[in-house]
């Protein structure tokens, strides 16, 4: 079969299992079995497809066919412009929390040199590594409930040469560092996380390859979305330097909500950033000088 001929029948049976853009995922499908990029799929359109690679993208597809994520099929994402390996049972790093990332290396690098920052619910790894590469920090703490999740961290750490400049634990939530159980007297410039938002009564609506493949844990804020916010922000300013902010991607309908918990922890200088779509996606705030200072 030739290259043209098989990314045709790639999209027809993707667009056949309901998945929602078929065009991309078979160029993506070809590229990776391939080895190219999704541009040298249209260079050479006659090119015989060798039958192990034929192989290869039916066993993709039958993965498919049950809308199991692509990005776990495949192995492999970009976030940031750099590579990051993704397995099953570990949360797939989204194009919007770039969002997130490329707010913090702003914010970051007005804060100065040798930051210290911390990395709640890492997951992939994808923030920690992200300003690991782009900030430079002195040093980044990443954790997560899921020892699963932090053994891929840090295989992308690795990946990606940047290793040297983070710590990894598993922890849930902020308490084994705020009472000092992990990094002892330890306190941030920057605290950051893309945590679980999403609220319980939503992920039964949610597409077929998040709700039924990608950890509940990672997706699951509770009744409101804003559990895990809820349960963290109250003791974030005691680990923060007196200039710290922190960070969190949230759910398009609850910057207010978010708003006020970060008031209700003493945080002051609250902003929301939008995505590129104008969905509010970014909560930021600042510790607040103590009384008198």
């Amino acid at each position: 079969m030739t290259l043209s001929a098989i990314l045709s029948s790639t999209r027809q049976s993707l667009r056949r299992s309901g998945v929602v853009h078929p065009d991309v995922e078979a160029e993506l499908v070809l590229a990776h079995v391939l080895g190219v990029t999704r541009a040298r799929l249209y260079l050479d359109p006659d090119r015989v497809i060798a039958p192990g690679d034929e192989a290869r993208v039916a066993e993709i597809l039958k993965g498919r066919e049950r809308r199991y994520p692509l990005q776990y099929l495949l192995g492999e994402i970009e976030f940031m412009g750099l590579p990051l390996a993704v397995k099953a049972g570990v949360f797939i790093p989204r194009p919007e929390t770039e969002i997130l990332v490329e707010t913090l290396i702003e914010r970051g690098k007005a804060l100065g040199p040798s930051l210290v920052i911390l990395d709640l619910c890492t997951g992939s790894g994808a923030i920690a590594i992200s300003v690991a590469k782009y900030l430079e920090p002195r040093m980044v703490l990443a954790t997560d409930i899921s020892p699963a999740a932090v053994r891929l961290a840090r295989e992308n750490a690795l990946l990606n040469r940047v290793v040297s400049r983070l710590c990894f634990a598993v922890a849930d939530g902020l308490k084994p560092i705020s009472r000092g159980w992990i990094a002892p007297r330890a306190r941030f410039d920057i605290v950051v996380s893309n945590p679980p938002y999403i609220p319980t009564a939503e992920i039964g609506g949610l597409q077929a390859e998040v709700r039924d493949f990608e950890p509940r844990l990672a997706l699951d804020g509770g009744e409101d979305g804003l559990g895990f916010i809820a349960g963290v922000v109250d003791e974030i300013p005691s680990i923060l330097e007196e200039s710290g902010i922190v960070a969190f991607e949230i759910g398009a309908t609850q910057a207010e909500a978010a708003s006020a918990l970060f008031r209700r922890a003493g945080l002051g200088g609250i902003e929301v950033v939008k995505d590129l779509a104008g969905r509010d996606r970014v909560i930021i705030g600042r510790r607040q000088p103590e009384a008198g200072a």
